[in-house]
């Protein structure tokens, strides 16, 4: 963009001009240049948020820091500027290195770092050429692209500010640590390119009893190692020799490179009954051992180191020594096809032989297809056998929605690799990590990893490496495992739509779950549970289907504070609350929150629930199976201007009266009112409310005095009938 490119150069020309000021008139050119390059690659919207004066003061600490190094020095500082000392300041904690140009550096920091638990806001890390003297005095800094001088990295991260000394200097430690292994690690590289090239032709000799077939196999696959497919980090020889009554497993002298040369801590032999089971269970009838360390890389990535052990065996099929490899497969390894990976493609040609497919069909293809997808790890590590059950485990699945787990022990224990593949749409990072703790939990972890592939294909699938606690026992259950992780990923979703299923059959419990279930909004089913939404659907539909209003009136599972809940179901608009909040008022009921949803259907078509809490504005529990269809019969009436709404409503719930029954009372209270009667209609209503069995005594009188429905007069009735005459 040559809009951002004119931008930049602005920015790099006001730090070199405010560079002018601070230096040395010796010093400008080469401050010019390492402006220069400095911020090359630094886009130029984390630049803009600074003033040019406080990169030309970190510019100016920065050459200040790097005066003097002399080759294979590593410089570094972790510090938090103070503009009074340093010229800037930064809400964020500065780490600065300088080494010589190699791999792993950038990646190296950015790692360190992160397994600390800081987070990274910038990384700097142009590669300068600079010239210096015998003693590291630096000179000049070169052009970018000359040949003069030597390249340097210089690398910055700005991450969360910590001040604690202790912290920063724990920082400092990590960082010297990490790039001492990776020193190591370059510093031999081609040294162990040679040992490993070595290693593929001693093979036949050191293990004669393999298959020549087999054998040829292992072959390739170290070759395969050495082509962009392995990051070499460390090589060792080990022998197997016997110290006066016990058997010990020896370092042989001088065989260390990489992380894994020898210094003043190398255990030169330990006892084989005080090692992991790693080593202690070394008899192998294959040349190759594939796992995975119980260390984690400090180089160039995160996680656990790769293992691969080049065993030597005797005539009689003892490991008697040992070839380690640590270092980490690349992602070339990892996305190549396991058809073209030594080893890996003729144990699934075995896989594809033993499972009675017929070559060429569907089946067979899919088969194919899952070894191919499988981790990778999984493939290099695992048993034929345990493939064999992963893989035919997937394929029974057939895309089907549903839950699968598989649990892999690594052949020491010393991890679980669990596979669970699960319908895509369920697979969300909440869901993630309910399995992660089932799993945790289950197997007693420490740590763990996961990786996850999500496709085309209607599963998810997530990979869990979990590390039990070292000497505890780990006895699990897959299938009550797999129970429980069902549970736990089932979506609101899921249970509403069984639910239905249950009450209404299959065809319309899943019409009645495409209609309503999926236009329900989200808080909705944060508030409501399935089991409930199951009943709202039943009213939903009805309204739906033509109804002008439906209502339910309910005491939650869960009672609180006397809360009863009312809800109201309506296509096209929701009751306006102005108008709902005197009705409920007078029939005795106070609300206390409303919650509306709208369930929008098209663009054109919706349909209102309006959920309110509220609590009864009488002195009694009430029985709602008793006033549930008086109440919404006297709610309806209201509404459609049926019914006066006054305060005589009360006395629906108060004295479980029939809004007709309500309205002989409101005509009496009414008829006093014309006899000029002192007492005013909402004092009636409130007296009568107040005294509601009274209430309903003056009811039962009407009605025992008048009902025509009654099949014989009462001696009552006709002495009232002869009082009237």
């Amino acid at each position: 963009n040559p809009d951002t490119a004119s931008q930049k150069m602005a920015l790099l020309e006001q730090i070199t001009s405010e560079l002018q000021s601070l230096l040395e008139p010796g010093k400008a050119k080469a401050a010019e240049q390492f402006v220069k390059q400095c911020f090359r690659r630094v886009p130029v919207e984390d630049m803009a948020r600074h003033a040019p004066s406080l990169f030309a003061s970190m510019v100016q600490q920065q050459l200040a820091f790097i005066d003097r190094r002399k080759p294979g020095e590593m410089l570094i500082r972790v510090f938090n500027p103070l503009e009074e000392k340093d010229g800037w300041e930064s809400s964020h904690t500065i780490i600065e290195l300088v080494n010589d140009d190699m791999p792993f550096l950038v990646d190296t920091a950015a790692l360190t770092v992160s397994e600390m638990g800081l987070g990274i806001h910038l990384i700097v890390h142009p590669v300068i050429r600079i010239s210096r003297n015998k003693s590291g005095k630096l000179l000049r800094v070169e052009p970018r692209k000359s040949d003069k001088g030597q390249g340097e990295s210089l690398i910055q991260l700005q991450v969360d500010r910590t001040t604690n000394g202790e912290d920063l200097e724990k920082i400092r430690n990590a960082l010297e640590s990490a790039f001492a292994d990776v020193r190591k690690a370059v510093g031999d590289w081609k040294a162990m390119e040679a040992r490993v090239a070595e290693t593929a032709d001693l093979m036949p000799e050191w293990a004669p009893g393999v298959k020549k077939e087999w054998m040829s196999e292992c072959q390739d696959f170290v070759r395969w190692l050495l082509d962009d497919h392995f990051v070499l980090l460390g090589v060792r020889d080990y022998r197997l020799a016997r110290d006066k009554k016990t058997e010990v497993l020896q370092v042989v002298q001088g065989s260390g490179l990489g992380i894994l040369r020898e210094d003043g801590k190398t255990r030169a032999s330990r006892p084989i009954d005080s090692l992991p089971d790693v080593v202690r269970k070394l008899s192998q009838k294959r040349p190759l051992l594939i796992t995975k360390t119980n260390a984690r890389s400090t180089v160039h990535r995160a996680g656990y180191m790769d293992y691969i052990g080049v065993l030597q065996i005797d005539d009689t099929g003892k490991t008697v020594g040992e070839r380690r490899l640590l270092g980490l497969f690349t992602s070339t390894a990892y996305n190549e096809k396991a058809m073209d990976t030594p080893m890996v493609r003729v144990r699934a040609l075995n896989i594809m032989k033993r499972s009675d497919l017929v070559e060429g069909s569907h089946a067979w293809k899919t088969m194919l297809n899952i070894l191919e997808t499988l981790p990778r790890d999984e493939l290099l590590q695992a048993t034929s056998k345990q493939l064999r059950e992963i893989a035919e485990g997937v394929l029974n699945l057939q895309e089907r929605k549903m839950v699968r787990l598989f649990i892999r022990r690594e052949r020491y224990g010393r991890f679980y690799s669990c596979l669970v593949y699960l319908p895509r749409e369920q697979f969300n990072t909440e869901n993630r990590e309910k399995i992660q703790r089932i799993l945790k939990r289950a197997l007693k972890g420490i740590r763990l990893d996961y990786n996850v592939k999500v496709s085309e294909s209607r599963l998810a699938r997530l990979q869990v490496l979990v590390r039990p606690r070292p000497g505890v026992a780990v006895d699990f259950d897959t299938v009550a495992l797999e129970k429980k992780i069902i549970a736990a990923v089932r979506s609101w979703d899921d249970e509403l739509r069984d639910i239905l299923v249950e009450k209404h059959g299959e065809e319309t419990g899943l019409r009645q779950f495409e209609r309503f279930g999926k236009a329900f909004p989200e808080a909705y089913k944060e508030d409501v549970s399935p089991w409930v939404a199951a009943f709202d659907v039943s009213n939903a539909s009805a309204v739906d289907l033509g109804e002008p209003m439906r209502m339910s009136l309910y005491r939650p599972r869960k009672p609180r504070g006397g809360i009863i809940r009312f809800k109201l179901f309506r296509k096209d608009r929701p009751l306006p609350l102005s108008g709902i909040l005197p009705i409920l008022e007078n029939l005795a009921l106070q609300i206390v929150n409303e919650r509306p949803y709208e369930l929008e259907f098209s663009e054109n078509e919706r349909l209102w629930v309006q959920d309110f809490d509220m609590v009864p504005a009488i002195d009694r529990k009430l029985d709602l199976d008793v006033v549930r269809d008086l109440f919404e019969e006297a709610f309806t009436r209201v509404v459609n201007g049926e019914a006066d709404n006054d305060g005589f409503n009360r006395l629906v719930i108060a004295a479980q009266m029939h809004w007709r029954q309500v309205k002989i009372l409101r005509a009496y209270c009414k008829y006093l009112l014309q006899t000029n009667s002192p007492f005013s209609a909402s004092y009636m209503a409130e007296t009568l409310a107040r005294h509601p069995a009274i209430a309903r005594v003056l009811v039962e009188l009407f009605e025992a005095s008048f009902d025509p429905r009654r099949d014989k007069e009462t001696d009552f009735r006709r002495d009232l009938g002869k009082t009237r005459l």
